[in-house]
């Protein structure tokens, strides 16, 4: 093996590392004759994996800090598995307290160290940071990560040694030592802002660790691998003191619908520490059902990705597998409702609406905001603004009122405008937005068109259809007719019908695409005529 895992020219060396050589997968995962420590290991997710550990045949030895059951723990496991286990009552906020201890326990359990365990942790329990003292603060980071570092630090101590001296510390040749194993507990919260609990602390530093370990697998590789668990929501003493509401928020973001159980990591735990993850390091295991992470994330607008920003605006309505939940960052509801109770819609199969017409009245004029800013129409003036970047050429928007549909119609519809979409001179496309506005009807202006490109023919429903206004358009584009004509006599219409129908119905909306110039002529237009559509001078 090479000295140095990075040569004078500033890359690794080739080599610097060397395979475990097992003869079957179940001794990769043995820790028989191995010594491991495990701190936080009282209760909760340090107690399984000390007794994970002990069930794959090694010593354990479990740090505590105020829970006085340790020691009748290690007791128990040590009956069950027949292992050597001790319990040591250490505060990791102390670098030297933690140096001693370390020490004690290697001499303790035949003279090495094979695992480390950094579990001890708390949470931070006292809402916004605004308002939280800061001794809490120092209390949570001194814990979750300064203590994590200290751990590190004087484990890899003792590996070093092992690795280069290839004995234990009372001199005897090691036996089934290959490289020392860090793992730390961290948390999903190290990936992404949990809500609604308030903890920014706790999730800087459990973003630490993770950091931290990455770092350290860079810097021991030749003698030692550092791994992070982030586990997600686990039903565990550490998370006692939140409300059963809370806790009822977080199920309803887990696919599968409830907390996870200490129980349910040893796995991830006993691989990282073992020869099996001998080609593993600088991994963080995230541990949650689905990964509850994409589904706590805040929901201000400018986090969100452009395709759910857009979707959610203009909908009204969101994915619950896909986008983040709309909620209030201390009420969790919309307007006073869950979305997650809203019942769905009346005669609209598959469909349910997730957010309150009232909610949904605040996120469209956001969306026509942020449109005119990226279109240039700022209070700054007529400029591109940010428009040029978003969008090739300038687009109008306007809505089509009209009846239920089932969505399978709004999929046969969207198919239908796209393929108008292909043709000369204007362009439409078709988005779904919502079911608050009222519906329209119109008499279809010709017989059988939908048999001649195979698909469904229009139905008696005396009210304008997505699918019918789809063959309208196309049949009045092989025409030629003027823009201007259709759009007054269809606006006409549609306000007639929107008085005479409150009830709520679908509705898509359709951009017109057109040159930059175009577009000038059309806001001139409409300023002009107080909100007409008018648009003779568009070419």
């Amino acid at each position: 093996m090479a000295s140095n895992p990075v040569n004078e020219n500033g890359v690794f060396a080739h080599d610097n590392t060397s395979a475990p050589e097992h003869p079957s997968l179940m001794q990769m995962f043995s820790l028989k004759g191995k010594t491991a420590i495990v701190t936080g290991a009282a209760s909760g997710i340090g107690l399984a994996v000390a007794q994970g550990l002990a069930e794959a045949g090694a010593n354990v030895a479990l740090w505590w800090g105020t829970n006085t059951k340790c020691p009748e723990r290690a007791a128990e496991i040590a009956a069950k598995y027949g292992v050597q286990t001790k319990a040591y009552q250490v505060d990791v906020t102390n670098a030297k307290a933690v140096q001693d201890a370390v020490d004690q326990t290697v001499k303790d359990f035949n003279g090495r160290l094979d695992v480390f365990i950094a579990n001890a942790g708390i949470p931070w329990t006292k809402g916004p940071m605004v308002d939280g003292p800061l001794d809490h603060y120092s209390s949570v980071v001194d814990i979750d990560l300064n203590g994590t570092f200290y751990c590190a630090k004087y484990a890899a101590a003792h590996w070093r040694r092992q690795k280069e001296e290839g004995t234990d510390i009372y001199g005897n040749k090691l036996s089934n030592f290959t490289y020392g194993s860090f793992v730390a507990t961290a948390s999903m919260s190290g990936h992404i802002v949990n809500f609604p609990q308030m903890q920014a602390a706790y999730n800087a530093s459990k973003a630490a660790v993770i950091h931290l370990c990455k770092s350290l697998a860079v810097e021991w590789v030749k003698f030692a691998r550092a791994n992070t668990v982030s586990p997600g929501y686990i039903a565990t003493e550490i998370s006692n003191f939140v409300p059963q509401e809370t806790k009822n928020i977080w199920k309803d973001k887990i696919p599968m619908g409830r907390e996870g159980r200490a129980e349910e990591l040893k796995g991830a735990y006993l691989y990282l520490a073992s020869d099996a993850a001998s080609y593993t390091t600088g991994a963080d295991l995230i541990n949650s059902s689905l990964d509850e992470a994409l589904h706590c994330t805040t929901c201000k607008l400018t986090q969100l990705p452009r395709a759910s920003l857009l979707t959610a605006l203009t909908t009204g309505f969101y994915n619950p597998r896909r986008d983040p939940p709309f909620l209030h960052p201390q009420t969790a509801e919309i307007d006073g409702v869950s979305p997650r109770t809203i019942p769905p819609e009346p005669k609209v199969p598959g469909y349910r609406r997730l957010m309150t017409p009232a909610q949904h009245e605040s996120y469209s004029a956001a969306l026509w905001e942020l449109a005119e800013r990226e279109a240039g129409r700022g209070e700054e003036g007529e400029g591109e603004g940010e428009g040029g970047a978003l969008f090739a050429r300038y687009m109008l928007d306007f809505h089509i009122h009209v009846h239920y549909l089932s969505r399978r119609g709004l999929l046969t519809l969207c198919r239908d405008v796209e393929e108008v979409h292909e043709m000369r001179r204007w362009r439409w496309r078709v988005a779904l937005v919502d079911d608050v506005l009222a519906g329209a009807e119109y008499e279809y202006p010709g017989k059988g068109c939908g048999q001649k490109r195979g698909v469904r023919p229009p139905n008696e429903n005396p009210h304008l259809s997505m699918y019918q206004m789809a063959l309208w358009r196309r049949k009045w584009m092989a025409r030629r007719q003027r823009v201007d004509e259709v759009r007054l006599k269809w606006a006409a219409i549609v306000e007639e019908r929107r008085r005479q129908r409150a009830a709520a119905a679908r509705t898509i909306k359709v951009r017109l695409h057109c040159s930059r110039e175009g577009y000038k002529t059309f806001i001139r237009e409409v300023e002009v005529e107080g909100g007409t559509f008018d648009q003779r001078e568009i070419t």
